[in-house]
């Protein structure tokens, strides 16, 4: 089958993540294929089943079922191969995968973990707000790499590890000392050996949740329960689109934010500042014990 090395890369990177199964479809056109990352509801009159539609590009989608077991990845026949492979379908594969978690009742959000000292700390924001890159730098300072883009929590606050790999600008790997040249659209998927270390095995008590901004220097802003709770919302994958097929979600993150501390992390949007924003990031993990939820 033309897609099966497609199929079979979305696979093993949603393994990492959630237990969901995935097959393939393919089709002469996609159902929509407009607002990529959008998820829109459909109900089969039927046989009263619901499901999820998922576009990511104008050659890929997917259905999820409801109950997020199951998911279809949907590619249109024609497209050529190099529109698919690489980063375009690793990408949408985790994106799948947090969505399913969601819908099984799991907390997922879009941050990255490191672990310093035994404790998982994440870094959660918009594309393009630099989680990446100080993720990549924590590790090369000797904090254990995590997740990247999709973090997994527990109901007794700990962080699964996630897909051994991180994706990065061209760019950005090439100043970290890595090959930059695979010839992409969007960012290239590093497997963490390639930055020396070795993938964890173990969970992580997760501390504290640092939602990322720009600003001319380093310092954090806590957050009230009420405001970290609406940002955490709008940090994780189609969760408000989700909860009326899974109002235990709405728990799940209200305890969260009960025991999890949750605060802004303004800094420079530079690689100099990274060494004090590493040193800044060490003494404000040392000042707290993490709870169990």
């Amino acid at each position: 089958m033309k897609f099966q090395s497609i199929l079979q890369a979305a696979t093993d990177e949603l393994r990492h993540i959630s237990n969901t199964q995935l097959t393939l479809e393919l089709v002469a056109e996609l159902p929509l294929n407009s607002g990529a990352g959008s998820i829109y509801k459909n109900s089969s009159a039927q046989n009263t089943s619901q499901h999820y539609w998922i576009p990511w590009t104008e050659e890929m989608g997917a259905w999820i079922d409801a109950n997020g077991h199951h998911a279809i990845l949907v590619v249109v026949e024609s497209a050529p191969i190099e529109n698919i492979q690489g980063s375009p379908v690793l990408c949408f594969a985790a994106h799948i995968a947090a969505t399913c978690l969601g819908l099984q009742g799991q907390i997922a959000l879009h941050a990255n973990v490191v672990a310093l000292d035994g404790v998982a700390i994440a870094f959660a924001g918009c594309s393009g707000k630099g989680k990446s890159t100080l993720t990549t730098y924590c590790v090369s300072r000797g904090a254990s790499f995590v997740t990247d883009d999709v973090l997994v929590v527990n109901d007794q606050g700990q962080v699964r590890p996630g897909s051994p790999r991180i994706k990065l600008f061209p760019h950005t790997g090439e100043s970290f000392g890595l090959d930059a040249s695979e010839t992409t659209t969007y960012k290239i998927h590093y497997a963490i050996e390639q930055l020396g270390i070795t993938p964890q095995n173990q969970s992580f008590p997760l501390g504290t949740i640092y939602l990322l901004e720009e600003s001319d220097r380093i310092y954090i802003e806590q957050l009230s329960p009420s405001q970290a709770l609406l940002d955490l919302l709008i940090h994780s994958y189609h969760v408000t689109e989700i909860m009326p097929d899974q109002p235990s979600l709405f728990y799940a993150y209200t305890n969260l934010v009960a025991q999890v501390s949750v605060k802004k992390l303004f800094y420079p949007r530079s690689f100099e500042s990274l060494p004090k924003l590493y040193d800044f990031l060490q003494t404000e993990t040392h000042s707290f014990t993490p709870q169990l939820l």
